[in-house]
C-alpha cells in the first residue's frame, strides 16, 4: 500500500495484531519533574525568576558568585521559598603553620652526629677477635 505523501508501508492481515502491554509502574504520566535548573548571574536574577506553580523546585546556580539558589512555592501561603546556599572557602594560610626555613648546615651537622654514633655503637658490638685481626694487618 503507498501512502498518498510517499512510501511504501506494507500491511499484512495474515497475522492477528498483539496487543503491546506497558508494565504499570504506578507513576502517572502527568507527574511533574521534582526539580528544574536554570542557571543564574546574580542573586537579583534568582529572585526575578517566576515561580513554578506546579510545585517542581527551581535550581539556580550562580558559579560567578559561588551560590544556589532553590525556589519553591509554598501551597499554604501562597508565597515562594526562597533559599540561598553560598559556599564559603577555608584560608588554607591559617589552616596550616607555616614550615621552618630549610638550612643545610644544620641537616649535615645533624647527619654527620647520627653517623658518628652509629658507628660507636659498631665498634663496640665487633667481637675482640675481630678488633685483633685488624692490628696485627
Amino acid at each position: 500500500m503507498y501512502s498518498p505523501y510517499g512510501g511504501y508501508y506494507p500491511q499484512n492481515n495474515m497475522r492477528s495484531p498483539v496487543p503491546q502491554v506497558q508494565p504499570s509502574l504506578g507513576i502517572s504520566q502527568a507527574q511533574v519533574d521534582p526539580f528544574k535548573v536554570i542557571p543564574v548571574a546574580s542573586p537579583e536574577e534568582a529572585a526575578a525568576v517566576p515561580t513554578d506553580f506546579m510545585g517542581a523546585t527551581l535550581l539556580l546556580p550562580d558559579f560567578a558568585h559561588k551560590a544556589v539558589y532553590t525556589k519553591t512555592f509554598n501551597p499554604n501561603t501562597g508565597l515562594p521559598i526562597f533559599l540561598t546556599f553560598k559556599l564559603e572557602e577555608t584560608s588554607q594560610a591559617t589552616a596550616q603553620p607555616e614550615p621552618a626555613p630549610y638550612d643545610a648546615k644544620v641537616e649535615i651537622d645533624k647527619l654527620t652526629a647520627e653517623l658518628e654514633e652509629i658507628k660507636k655503637k659498631l665498634a663496640a658490638i665487633e667481637p675482640e677477635p675481630a678488633q685483633e685481626a685488624k692490628k696485627k694487618s
